[in-house]
């Protein structure tokens, strides 16, 4: 199991193999370089999207999942009720079974890629 750390440290070290810097990655990746910035520090892993676009630029890499159904869950339980079109929750029902992960997991992934692409506007008061 690679942890979040030794995974910013290997795409740091794979980057420099290849001469990549970090706003060209995000270029690549289709995010931003504050973004590659947390992956690399290990704050942050990657979400679904991302790690798909991670690995066809850099094959090599061994990105880790936190959303996997074996891995323990951290942070902390919230309950709340989202209501979805019929047409959602099947895609994401097929989704979830593809990728092998709880259809709660897509949800918060799905969130964490949202906070990374707005993460300054979030923080507005």
């Amino acid at each position: 199991m690679t942890t979040p750390e030794a995974f910013g440290q290997g795409l740091q070290r794979q980057c420099d193999e290849q001469g990549l810097t970090r706003v060209e990655l995000a270029l690549a990746v289709g995010t931003t370089a504050e973004t590659v910035c947390r992956w690399m520090s290990g704050t942050v892993l990657p979400g679904v999207e991302s790690r798909r676009r991670l690995k066809e630029v850099l094959p090599d890499i061994e990105v880790p999942d936190p959303l996997r159904k074996e891995r323990p869950l951290l942070g902390r339980k919230v309950a709340t009720t989202v209501y979805l079109r019929p047409s959602q929750l099947d895609g994401l029902r097929r989704l979830a079974e593809r990728e092998g992960v709880a259809v709660a997991a897509l949800l918060r992934d799905a969130v964490d890629e949202y906070l990374e692409r707005y993460a300054g506007e979030a923080e507005q008061p």
